[in-house]
């Protein structure tokens, strides 16, 4: 598998939460899908018209970005965001000391009117070139994480996908098949159940921690300064530190570490995986939020992930009777297809995504 490169960077600042190459699956023509929202009553295609492009979907504007407001910092990215004043030499004064170092920059930039900004020699720089200064710091964009993302999971997922269909296909009735890309499955399947809202249990374990470290429980709903909202939602202090978290998460999933990494490792390790094929007539349907987890008679944790209409793959724990690398592979009944559709429907963030125009093939 792809490695992560510090260099990475993305271009990309709408950036998808489900990814568009995972969601064309219930395409027709590659680029619209039928997608319903969760608390929509009147479903009649021939009334309203439900497609949308899978571009616009799930997306929220530089979610995975870093820039000066957020808290999360990796190695070089200071060096980055205050290049436009480091590379002009630009010294900084403030409450009546210069501050050098970009740690200080990076604490003290909530106030940057208040600074004073010398040019070499001594010269105060205008109001026009601090505001145009402030500017180019605040419009420089870390986008490394989205970029992995990229390189490292969504653009391969469309083979991934393929490999596992084509493997079904060759093996027409057969119960037991080689787990063809069992690997990238379950990182893909991971990535998008911690990257999907509502955010991961672990997450919010994690976020009431730091919460209660840093002893503000009771400004979680304090509102963040209208000139520091980074991201449409984050609008609350709790907001801004419940993102900080997904990002420190996926950074380190990148580098095979932490807690999303833990759960891959233990799925890859410890868990069986069963292809389902819908009973002929039937689909599955997917949506924001896809992964479907529920706790089995045995008071255990499974998995449910859709990975086209017609395909999807049960995660469960290893019964010492089949080899990890085979798939086992089940015709899902009618009845259980369309149970399975409705608890996705009910789980989904705000809305849910078919192919057909025709909730029979679904629902019933």
């Amino acid at each position: 598998m792809v490695q992560f490169d510090p260099t990475w960077a993305s271009n990309s600042s709408n950036q998808h939460l489900v990814p568009n190459t995972y969601l064309k699956a219930w395409s027709n023509n590659n680029t619209d899908v039928y997608y319903i929202e969760k608390n929509e009553m009147n479903i009649d295609f021939k009334q309203k018209n439900f497609q949308k492009n899978t571009k616009r979907l799930t997306t929220v504007k530089e979610f995975y970005t870093r820039n000066v407001y957020t808290s999360f910092d990796e190695a070089d990215d200071l060096k980055k965001i205050f290049l436009p004043l480091k590379s002009k030499k630009y010294s900084v004064i403030y409450n009546k000391k210069e501050i050098g170092s970009f740690e200080e920059l990076k604490k003290e930039f909530h106030d940057f009117d208040s600074w004073e900004i010398y040019k070499p020699k001594n010269v105060l720089i205008s109001n026009k070139e601090k505001a145009k200064l402030k500017k180019e710091i605040e419009e420089v964009k870390i986008r490394d994480i989205e970029e992995a993302w990229n390189r490292m999971f969504e653009n391969s997922w469309p083979n991934t996908r393929e490999t596992i269909e084509e493997a079904v296909m060759l093996n027409q009735g057969a119960t037991i098949i080689n787990a063809v890309k069992r690997e990238e499955l379950i990182k893909f399947m991971v990535a998008i159940e911690w990257r999907t809202f509502p955010p991961h249990p672990e997450i919010l374990r994690q976020f009431n921690k730091l919460i209660n470290i840093l002893g503000i429980e009771k400004t979680l709903n304090e509102p963040v300064d209208k000139e520091e909202r980074y991201l449409s939602i984050v609008s609350t202090i709790g907001e801004y530190y419940l993102h900080e978290i997904i990002l420190k998460n996926f950074y380190k999933f990148f580098h095979n570490k932490g807690s999303i990494y833990a759960a891959y490792t233990h799925i890859y390790k410890n868990m069986d995986i069963e292809l389902l094929i819908p009973e002929s007539g039937y689909e599955f349907i997917t949506s924001d939020n896809p992964i479907n987890i529920f706790t089995n008679s045995n008071n255990e944790i499974e998995y449910i992930f859709p990975i086209t209409p017609v395909l999807a793959c049960a995660v469960r724990n290893n019964r010492n009777d089949l080899d990890i690398e085979k798939y086992r592979v089940t015709t899902y009944s009618k009845d259980k297809v369309i149970t399975l559709n409705e608890n996705i429907k009910n789980s989904c963030y705000r809305g849910y995504i078919i192919r057909k125009p025709d909730l029979k093939s679904y629902f019933k």
